[in-house]
């Protein structure tokens, strides 16, 4: 018997619902039309809607690797517009010396790019001997040990 246009249409959206609204079978249900919740949960179980399932996962893990590289491209063009609005900068500086809002400008530039330069900021660490006094190294030549 052939499933009918109206059937297969609601798997699908039972399917879609269900992967994007983060697995909530309620919502999934209330989307494709189903009222009793036990029969979208054997529709789950269909091979037809678990590969549907299966499908929908594998596109929105595809668009969100595209959206990073959008994002990571995005970001690299951000970078690079600095970097030139900073050269203009000094160019406008070196013609112009002592302009107060320039060098304000140029300073945050200067301090927003060594900051994301900088992936992980080398923590300070102090070490002091038992007394807490500050250590101090001695470097002997090799004859002298």
């Amino acid at each position: 018997m052939a499933e009918t246009m109206k059937k297969r249409t609601r798997k699908i959206i039972l399917a879609e619902t269900y992967v994007l609204s983060g697995y909530d079978l309620t919502a999934a249900c209330r989307a494709a039309g189903y009222k009793n919740r036990a029969w979208a949960y054997q529709l789950l179980q269909d091979p037809e809607v678990r590969e549907h399932i299966a499908w929908v996962e594998e596109m929105r893990r595809e668009q969100t690797i595209n959206l990073r590289k959008a994002i990571d491209a995005g970001a690299v063009d951000a970078y690079r517009d600095l970097l030139a609005q900073k050269k203009r900068l000094v160019e406008f500086l070196e013609r112009n010396p002592g302009t107060a809002w320039a060098e304000r400008l140029l300073k945050d530039i200067a301090v927003y790019l060594i900051d994301k330069s900088i992936p992980d900021p080398p923590q300070k660490h102090e070490h002091s001997g038992p007394d807490g006094e500050a250590l101090q190294i001695i470097i002997k030549a090799p004859d002298e040990v």
